[in-house]
């Protein structure tokens, strides 16, 4: 278990990381929601927003199921996303 990043969206923490997702909303007990390796995660207007190791970007409304959202042509690799929501 290999965790990267927590995001909370008013609701839930979400934590992603290399081929794991986990949802809590009491801190106590952690919800699977996905396999799929995620870089980092951020909250946006109640949505989770995601990146993976290639770059591409993915929203979620409960941690999954991901939908993708965009997809970079940039070389290299994001290691993080946030978001400026207040």
């Amino acid at each position: 278990l290999w965790l990267r990043s927590v995001a909370w969206n008013g609701e839930r923490f979400l934590a992603v990381g290399d081929n794991d997702a986990f949802s809590t909303t009491d801190g106590a007990i952690w919800v699977p929601q996905s396999d799929k390796s995620l870089r980092s995660v951020t909250s946006h207007q109640g949505d989770f927003v995601a990146v993976d190791p290639s770059s591409t970007l993915y929203i979620a409304t409960d941690g999954g199921p991901w939908e993708q959202i965009f997809e970079t042509l940039a070389t290299g690799e994001f290691r993080a996303i946030v978001s400026n929501e207040p």
